[in-house]
């Protein structure tokens, strides 16, 4: 990790005109126009959330586009209701990454921001992100911090105020020229992403046939050879939802098949770090099998650490292998837990 310089202007350029240039350019980078996109399916309940955070930015440049991807409920006039505050693009049903790029062609703004339907900002995640971008000209793509909502929206705000409204600080960002960090560290959150226009249309959007992990696919494309960043704030609030795909065996299948696609793609790469590919997948195979234990399918999490094991022995191997023969106690005991919970 380390600070970006500005590029050198030219050495017939005067110190005082490079210094008056770059300030023109900082000052227009600040003023550019973000488009928001957020595609919307059957989220009637919670869109309202996320286009009143989308409009109610610091950043005063926003161009909020609601791509309804084929809803049944009231999504539509949900969105609808706000007027020309809002681009309204309806659709036949295509999922997320046809949704989301169906805003990328319909965007208007030099930078897009991905928000989901469901997820919501604190108000100065943006222009906190533009500044970063203005700052650092060759960052293509930033992310910051998250958190999850748990009860409302104000006990939110409140845990995660004394940090997200401190104001924008450099010592907050850490800039990459390397691949590596965002290999090891792919789950940045597509509603925490800022990524100029111009390179996510170059490198075709996201990919409709990934219907899961599509995001980190798209990550690796945007940040191939180019610098990309992180603010190091809780600037964006992800609502968890029972029955994400991300957590279902073809949702741990789908992430192997990224980290395959990712090494026939920079073979160069994947060759000099053999061993962290080797890591990631020996990390997936833990996490679904841990899942698997958890809802009390312990054969199924044997078979798991069993076709692990071409990879090398995952660290937990021992544990998971003993906890997979107590599966079912496991989900009885997880089960009592809630119900208690629930009184």
């Amino acid at each position: 990790m380390e600070l970006l310089t500005t590029p050198s202007t030219g050495p017939t350029e005067s110190v005082s005109s490079k210094r008056e240039s770059r300030k023109n350019d900082t000052n227009a980078s600040t003023q550019a126009l973000v488009s928001v996109v957020i595609p919307a399916y059957n989220c009637a309940n919670y869109l309202r959330r996320s286009i009143e955070s989308a409009l109610g930015q610091t950043h005063p440049f926003v161009e909020c586009i609601v791509v309804n991807d084929g809803s049944t409920d009231d999504t539509e006039n949900v969105a609808m209701s706000y007027g020309p505050r809002i681009k309204l693009i309806n659709r036949p049903n295509g999922g997320a990454s046809a949704a989301r790029n169906t805003g990328i062609d319909s965007a208007s703004g030099e930078f897009i921001a991905f928000l989901d339907a469901d997820d919501y900002w604190h108000p100065s995640k943006i222009e906190k992100q533009i500044r970063l971008m203005s700052t650092y000209p060759d960052v293509v793509l930033v992310s910051t911090g998250f958190t999850h909502h748990v009860s409302s929206e104000a006990e939110v705000m409140e845990r995660i105020g004394s940090q997200a409204a401190t104001p924008y600080d450099a010592a907050f960002a850490e800039i990459h020229h390397d691949f590596l960090p965002l290999f090891r560290d792919p789950y940045l959150g597509t509603p925490t992403v800022l990524v100029r226009t111009d390179r996510a249309r170059e490198i075709g959007g996201f990919d409709v046939t990934l219907p899961i992990a599509e995001d980190i696919d798209f990550y690796f494309k945007v940040c191939k050879h180019r610098s990309y960043a992180r603010i190091n704030q809780p600037l964006t609030i992800i609502q968890q939802r029972p029955g994400s795909l991300s957590f279902t065996q073809p949702g741990y299948r789908l992430n192997l098949e990224v980290l395959n696609r990712l090494e026939a793609a920079y073979p160069e790469f994947a060759a000099a770090h053999s061993d962290e590919f080797r890591q990631q997948r020996l990390r997936i195979y833990e996490s679904w099998a841990a899942r698997c234990i958890i809802a009390g399918r312990g054969s199924q999490a044997r078979e798991l650490l069993g076709e692990s094991k071409k990879y090398g022995r995952a660290t937990a191997y021992t544990r998971l292998l003993i906890k997979s023969y107590l599966a079912g106690a496991i989900a009885a005991i997880k089960r009592l837990g809630q119900q208690t919970a629930a009184k």
